[in-house]
């Protein structure tokens, strides 16, 4: 619906202006990262991914009038399918949150998934992966994590299927690290199941040389703030099937159906009705901003960087905690799998059993921040006794994780110096617990 077009074309003193601009942003990013890093600044969890480039997009787009969902969103959509391989059409929103919920709106408004249906998701799991599950009306079967890559368990799965008979899986690829897809694919095509990938924490992951998020019927990801690339907030929904495509994109803006082909039967059932205000499902308004989108096309460009960046700091961890082994467990990708390390997971075992708490009260007395892993076991969190769910009966990585489990930083602007600050007080943290 576009009623009159947009000026774009301002002449000859705004281009110059506009170069100026650039010019100026990208000295004032050579300013800022000249500024010598404090010793007292901390060991930052996550790094933002902005530079220049996304900077100037951002505003130019927004000088240029480009403001809503248009030429540029398309452009950035179309870039990520090709990065994937074209295997599914994609649709960007505005977080990875909503992203999950447009794939599962979306296969419920379409009739694959209907009230009641069961779905298996990952114990070991965030609250936006769940809750879409919730919000309509499917029920949760909470399956456990195995204890080498925190990915789903292939045994416990396989039992949850003979016991639930679920509808579809809902996915995690655990902290950039790529589930077991052969086993995964294969148990879901024998058994007639729904595959959505939450890829939201493994963007540039990928499995066998092939890209996470091209194994489901939907797969999502995010481009939030601490997440492989950065559009201030957004995410995308990739479908395989283009009819499941196109209700999700009549879901992500009010319902609308302005997009379809004007011959769809649609129009001549409904003929009293203006074609441009027609509403045939129900939505939300998960739109993506143009200026967020030239941001998104500028991010993707180094995307493959930032991953090796992230592979380096991860190999220098695993150095240092494989010599731990007995008190430390850290994710260890299969042979098939290429991670893209969204953070480092740790899980304290053995001796350190029961610490976490003292490690990470170390950690920030030293400048250096942690986290839990995930939300550990979901189905420890209050909110669950409000929703119907099942579980497995032994959840016991995931809840050893609740306990245990924490992650450190490792991202693409990590160095040498801040990861050797890491290990160090990790070194000491046990010299102090084993060896006294």
């Amino acid at each position: 619906m576009n009623y009159l077009t947009h000026q774009t074309n301002f002449g000859k003193e705004f281009d110059h202006k506009i170069l100026e601009l650039k010019k100026l942003i990208q000295n004032i990013y050579q300013v800022k990262n000249e500024i010598p890093i404090s010793e007292s600044e901390p060991i930052r969890l996550h790094s933002s991914t902005l530079d220049s480039s996304s900077s100037f997009a951002c505003i130019n787009a927004i000088l240029e009038n480009r403001i809503t969902m248009g030429a540029t969103v398309k452009a950035y959509e179309n870039l990520y399918s090709e990065y994937l391989g074209k295997t599914h059409k994609v649709l960007s929103c505005n977080s990875g949150s909503s992203a999950n919920l447009l794939a599962i709106s979306a296969l419920f408004q379409s009739g694959k998934l209907k009230t009641g249906d069961k779905v298996i998701v990952p114990a070991l799991s965030w609250s936006t992966t769940v809750f879409p599950l919730v919000q309509y009306g499917l029920i949760p079967v909470f399956c456990d994590c195995n204890d080498i890559d925190f990915n789903i368990s292939n045994k416990n799965f396989e039992r949850l299927i003979e016991i639930h008979k679920p509808k579809a899986l809902m996915l995690i690829h655990t902290y950039g690290c790529p589930a077991d897809m052969d086993a995964i694919t294969d148990l879901c095509s024998k058994n007639s199941l729904l595959l959505i990938e939450d890829t939201c924490e493994s963007m540039g992951s990928d499995w066998d040389n092939k890209k996470t998020g091209t194994f489901g019927d939907a797969s999502t990801f995010s481009s939030y703030y601490s997440h492989h690339i950065c559009t201030l907030e957004g995410g995308f929904t990739c479908f395989k099937n283009n009819d499941d495509y196109e209700v999700a994109e009549s879901i992500r803006s009010h319902g609308w159906i302005r997009h379809l082909d004007k011959n769809n039967k649609i129009f001549y059932e409904n003929p009293d009705l203006d074609p441009s205000f027609i509403f045939n499902y129900i939505g939300y308004n998960i739109r993506l901003s143009e200026p967020q989108a030239a941001i998104g096309l500028e991010q993707l460009k180094q995307l493959e960087d930032f991953v090796r960046r992230r592979k380096i700091a991860a190999a220098r961890f695993i150095s240092f905690f494989e010599n731990y082994q007995d008190i430390f467990q850290y994710i260890k990708p299969l042979e098939k799998a290429n991670s893209s390390w969204f953070g480092f997971p740790l899980v304290l075992n053995g001796k350190l059993r029961g610490k976490r708490n003292e490690l990470r009260k170390l950690l920030i007395e030293n400048n250096i921040e942690s986290r839990p892993f995930l939300a550990g076991d979901f189905t420890l969190q209050p909110v669950v006794k409000s929703f119907k769910h099942f579980k497995d009966s032994s959840l016991t990585v995931s809840s050893s994780i609740a306990t245990d489990g924490m992650a450190i930083p490792c991202h693409q602007d990590i160095n040498e110096e801040n990861i050797s600050k890491i290990t160090s007080v990790v070194d000491k943290f046990i010299k102090n617990k084993i060896l006294t």
